[in-house]
Order: structure tokens, then C-alpha cells, then sequence
């Protein structure tokens, strides 16, 4: 099972929250959720994982799509408190280099620079 929760800061950095285990059973719905923040024009996500306890080699592939989608449009998705197994697999797998891992939110959202002026 996993759950989330999602929040805008105030640079309109959308922040969601992963709680639970990522694998092939609840890939969809992380996936959906990502997209729908997507679509509502996000291009500035972190993915806060402190309660994200596993994830399987699915979920590693949901964030790969959702990252070079997000390339394509200009944006980028960042993740944050990434701890035990999960970090682990990124770091063995060195996509850790790719998708951009942070100790916190607050560094994840530093990352991200200044936001962008307004068209």
C-alpha cells in the first residue's frame, strides 16, 4: 500500500509525499499522481520519500519516465529523504546521478534555483 500527500511551497515547487512501498501493485498510482501534477502544469516536483520504505525495480521505472518527461518540458522531479533499501538501489544502480537525490526537501528545493519569472 502507499498513500500520499501533496503541497505547493510558495515558489510553486509541488512537494508529494510518499508513504508505503512502491512496487508493482502501487506504481500506477504514484505514476497517476505524478501525472497529475504534471498535467495541472507542474515542472518543479520533489518527491519527499522519508516514509517510502521499499521500492521495486517498477517504481525505479516510474521515476525514470516521469523524470525524462519532465526533461522534455522543461522541468525536472527531485527526491528527497531518500533512506535505507530505496537509496541503496539508486546508489548501486548510480541512479542516484541521474535522478536527482537530496538529504531533505529544503535542499531538494534549493536545487531547483530561483523560480521562474513569470511569462
Amino acid at each position: 500500500m502507499i498513500q500520499f500527500t501533496a503541497q505547493t511551497l510558495p515558489d510553486g515547487i509541488r512537494v508529494i509525499s510518499a508513504v508505503g512501498q512502491l512496487d508493482e501493485n502501487t506504481s500506477r498510482d504514484f505514476f497517476d499522481c505524478l501525472e497529475e501534477a504534471i498535467e495541472q502544469g507542474q515542472r518543479r516536483i520533489v518527491v519527499q520519500c522519508a516514509g517510502l520504505d521499499y521500492f521495486s525495480s517498477v517504481g525505479v521505472s516510474v521515476l525514470i519516465r516521469v523524470h525524462s518527461r519532465m526533461k522534455k518540458l522543461g522541468g525536472d522531479v527531485k527526491l528527497a529523504a531518500l533512506q535505507g533499501g530505496p537509496a541503496e538501489l539508486l546508489r548501486i544502480t548510480h541512479l542516484d546521478r541521474v535522478l536527482g537525490v537530496y538529504p531533505d526537501v529544503a535542499a531538494a528545493q534549493a536545487a531547483f534555483g530561483p523560480p521562474p519569472d513569470p511569462a
